[in-house]
């Protein structure tokens, strides 16, 4: 079993390269962590190689280390490799998954669109959200945080393999599409004169989150279907964006009364 011990190596250099937005666009690939994070990996979806760390390698007898598509760092290699404050030793390079608007839609749809969310904590939480919720897709805007970013890979807990993704798309062009595919869009508004738990959201529906700091522009806005106001204390100006959109998420479940209990009831993590 080769270790690779040189940062000169071909293969550690394209694994090093992944941390920046450019290269994983370059070559469409991306970085997972974390023993869960690449159990999760669907099938279908095997990872380009995996990645394991000496010391990971003398504390388990994991059978993927000796296959062809397996790679071994040096423990300080793979340490500054790692994103994470307690490095598993274990990771994989991935394939970038591929959705167009087209290729998302489905029967009764329920979607979110992000409209340029800057923050990668709140992008991965609404991933990881829709995920739980079973919501049918999640479309990113372009000027949006990237969704291969360790960031938001981090934030979403895995789920980034749990449903379709569309990325980098005007968001207008996606409201207007989906309208056009019998889906009603939802958007956000403090100057709405409709509280958000008034309006149904049984049929096929989309809602647009906003950016963190201007909301939904109010070119989304006007293509809206419908706006609406969640109503919220005085005492509080507004709603984190990966929160208004668990709110909006789980307001349509519960309106469509779609069972997504597992056994045990909801954990936190």
């Amino acid at each position: 079993m080769e270790i690779i011990r040189a940062s000169e190596n071909r293969k550690y250099k394209l694994i090093k390269s992944l941390a920046q937005k450019k290269y994983r666009d370059e070559h469409g690939l991306f970085i997972i962590e974390g023993e869960k994070f690449v159990n999760d990996i669907p099938k279908g979806e095997e990872p380009v190689f995996f990645i394991f760390s000496e010391e990971y390698c003398r504390k388990n007898k994991d059978p993927r280390q000796n296959g062809f598509n397996s790679v071994v760092l040096a423990d300080s290699l793979y340490g500054k490799l790692s994103d994470a404050v307690t490095p598993q030793g274990i990771a994989a390079v991935c394939r970038k998954r591929d959705f167009s608007l087209n290729s998302i839609m489905t029967g009764k749809s329920l979607i979110v669109i992000l409209e340029e969310l800057n923050n990668p904590g709140n992008v991965g939480t609404i991933i990881r959200t829709a995920a739980a919720a079973g919501a049918d897709a999640v479309i990113v805007s372009k000027n949006s945080a990237d969704i291969y970013s360790p960031k938001v890979l981090q934030a979403t807990a895995s789920a980034i393999f749990s449903l379709p993704i569309v990325t980098d798309v005007d968001v207008c062009d996606a409201i207007l599409f989906l309208k056009n595919s019998g889906v009603t869009v939802y958007g956000s508004s403090l100057g709405s004169l409709n509280d958000f738990y008034d309006l149904d959201y049984t049929g096929s529906a989309a809602f647009v989150v906003g950016n963190e700091a201007r909301g939904v522009s109010e070119e989304a806005l006007k293509l809206c279907d419908k706006d609406f106001i969640i109503p919220i204390s005085e005492k509080v100006d507004s709603l984190n964006a990966s929160t208004a959109a668990t709110v909006m998420l789980f307001e349509a479940i519960r309106q469509r009364q779609k069972p997504i209990r597992k056994a045990g009831g909801c954990t936190q993590k």
